[in-house]
């Protein structure tokens, strides 16, 4: 998509140069800004990167290795991020999603406590921590001798 322009030297004839320069600029501005919005939808709609922060799910991942989380299985979540950023209380919105979370998917999710506090419901948008689900809700869950056992589930 060119976007015409038209420029004029001082005598009054068309600069050819200057407009070929001017349209390139342009382009690349153009096509800059759609690509910076490109990529903060698909941050916000579709995936996002997150490091892995902790070592409870070694050996799959190793604290430090990066993975994809796709967002229109549970639905993307809308804040404000500047808000959270300075750690000011933010309304978080969730779109509608195409499934729920089934057993044994792995999740990323935020821990629901302020740091050092267990007594009210907080946390921090910006700390995340990824787990396995292994229950869902209405299962009984027990663990023995370091293994569990989901009741009416037989293991593999």
């Amino acid at each position: 998509m060119q976007i015409p322009l038209y420029c004029h030297s001082l005598n009054g004839r068309y600069d050819n140069n200057l407009k070929k320069r001017l349209n390139i600029l342009v382009n690349l501005v153009f096509y800059g800004c759609l690509a910076v919005v490109g990529y903060l939808l698909l941050q916000v709609f579709l995936l996002v990167s997150f490091k892995v922060p902790t070592n409870s799910m070694v050996p799959e991942m190793m604290p430090g290795d990066f993975i994809l989380v796709e967002k229109l299985s549970m639905g993307p979540r809308l804040f404000n991020v500047f808000k959270a950023t300075r750690l000011e209380d933010i309304e978080i919105y969730r779109l509608p999603g195409l499934r729920g979370i089934r057993r044994n998917d792995v999740v990323v999710f935020n821990f629901p406590y302020e740091y050092g506090r267990l007594d009210s419901i907080r946390f921090h948008v910006m700390r995340y921590y990824t787990k396995r689900c292994i229950g869902l809700p209405g299962d009984t869950i027990s663990i023995r001798n370091g293994l569990y056992q989901i009741a009416g589930v037989k293991g593999k």
